[in-house]
């Protein structure tokens, strides 16, 4: 059964598992990955980009598409990042 616990926050999560032989197993996490209290690394946001635009991207798309990202903040000209990679769509 699920249910929701207004005790938790919204980055919370609990979960317990009641097995036949009687044991309880429980896992409690206060923060997701990805909160404000626990940020993803670069790393780690990169593959998670890199998985979800393998679902419409081919790889070398999605690779140029994080090496430019991480130089949006140098960009003089944001309109040829845009035209780059979303031209054709």
């Amino acid at each position: 059964q699920a249910r929701a616990d207004a005790g938790l926050g919204s980055d919370s999560a609990a979960v317990s598992v009641h097995l036949k032989d009687g044991r309880t197993l429980a896992f409690r996490l206060e923060h997701c990955q990805g909160s404000e209290a626990r940020p993803m690394t670069d790393a780690e946001l990169d593959e998670k980009f890199r998985g979800q635009a393998a679902l419409v991207l081919p790889e070398a798309a999605t690779e140029a598409l994080i090496a430019d990202c991480w130089q949006l903040p140098q960009l003089a000209d944001l309109g040829a990042f845009i035209q780059r990679h979303f031209a054709s769509a």
